[in-house]
């Protein structure tokens, strides 16, 4: 591989390893919340160094992995991020610099985790582009589909001032990703969310918020001192389709606080940016023209995944995944209607991303509808539940 290439044909495989720490509340610590094999442990009593983990034995084994050929036995292979995104797009996504003025320390570190990912370096001399903390598994809402709830109640979860013993390594990333669970009801979340919102080294880190959205307007004004600022809202559906999926939240309260968010961006100048995750599955896909009307309707660009199944949600894995069981598209007899809507009304939005995904779902369900067999429910557990 040479660092001056301009053609992505002889990078690695995945991005990932080189871009993001994935830090979660039970000390696993990964390349990406996607990894489905053994990872690090974090020492929640010593709390060592970054590059112990960062240039660690199993970070390092990944990056050799997506270098060279993927083993069957790696936590990489059959990646579903890749599912319906080509590697070319995903890496495309990492190459491109962020659209936010980075400072001369996060421009350095850029350059040289650019180096080290188009030489296929092993040990890296940067700092990770994105921190990716989850924080627990708490949440106010009872969604159908959670990989999380079998394992709550739990108390378990990182700690806040523990995390910014890193702020020396963390001023010179780009993205703070903060997740749960519902982050806004996590007690360390909400400190460390603090932390850095009212600290001015992290000015030019944005910080990522995944969230429900169901509490998101308690936190408005404190959030409005970060002008860096990107938020995802889980929805899958809007309405009663939404109610439905996402068990114990409100529609109406949840829309408001996503346009209240807009609102105060826009009246206040901030760089906030607000976009949302949907999960394609039998209820989703009745409304999913629906949905995609709603986005296209308020500027808010839509993400599309399919279903994954997890340990303690079989049952909702039997009803509700279509790609495993496309029987189940019977019981929504204009799918394929609702579906080229939908990606009609992305497209002519120009969000020519979004709506390719929806094309390569669609695709995957026809072509599954004529499988002789459906397929056999696997048996890969939520992440958050390993224990390595």
């Amino acid at each position: 591989m040479t660092e001056n290439s301009n053609s992505t044909d002889n990078l690695p495989q995945c991005y990932e390893p080189w871009y993001e720490l994935n830090t979660m509340y039970n000390g696993r610590v990964a390349c990406c919340c996607y990894y489905n094999g053994p990872a690090s442990r974090l020492d929640l009593d010593r709390w060592p160094d970054l590059f112990s983990y960062w240039n660690g034995d199993f970070l390092r084994k990944v990056r050799a992995e997506v270098v060279g050929r993927i083993p069957d036995d790696s936590g990489c292979k059959g990646c579903v991020m890749y599912k319906y995104r080509s590697h070319e797009e995903m890496r495309q996504h990492f190459l491109v610099a962020r659209t936010q003025v980075l400072s001369p320390a996060q421009r350095e570190n850029r350059e040289r985790a650019m180096a080290n990912f188009t030489a296929g370096k092993l040990v890296v001399d940067h700092v990770p582009l994105r921190f990716y903390f989850n924080f627990g598994v708490s949440c106010n809402i009872n969604c159908i589909m959670c990989c999380q709830t079998p394992e709550r109640p739990s108390h378990q979860t990182l700690n806040a001032e523990r995390l910014l013993a890193w702020k020396p390594h963390m001023v010179k990333t780009e993205t703070i990703s903060v997740i749960g669970g519902e982050p806004l009801i996590l007690p360390e979340a909400i400190k460390f969310i603090r932390a850095i919102v009212s600290d001015d080294d992290f000015a030019q880190v944005r910080l990522d918020l995944f969230t429900n959205g169901l509490n998101l307007d308690k936190f408005l004004d404190e959030l409005s001192a970060k002008s860096n600022l990107n938020v995802c809202v889980s929805l899958d559906g809007i309405g009663a389709t939404y109610e439905h999926i996402r068990a114990g939240s409100s529609w109406s309260r949840v829309e408001r606080n996503i346009l209240s968010f807009k609102e105060m961006a826009a009246s206040r100048n901030l760089d906030w940016t607000i976009g949302t995750a949907n999960i394609v599955m039998k209820s989703s896909l009745s409304t999913i023209d629906e949905l995609a009307r709603w986005h296209v309707e308020h500027d808010i660009p839509p993400n599309f995944v399919d279903f994954m199944n997890f340990s303690g949600i079989e049952e909702t894995y039997f009803k509700e995944n279509v790609f495993a069981f496309p029987d189940l598209l019977a019981e929504v007899p204009d799918w394929r209607q609702r579906l080229d809507a939908a990606i009609r009304v992305l497209n002519e939005k120009e969000w020519f991303s979004s709506a390719d995904i929806l094309i390569k779902m669609k695709l995957d369900l026809i072509t599954r509808l004529f499988a002789p067999f459906p397929e056999a429910p696997p048996t890969m557990q939520c992440n958050v539940n390993k224990g390595e």
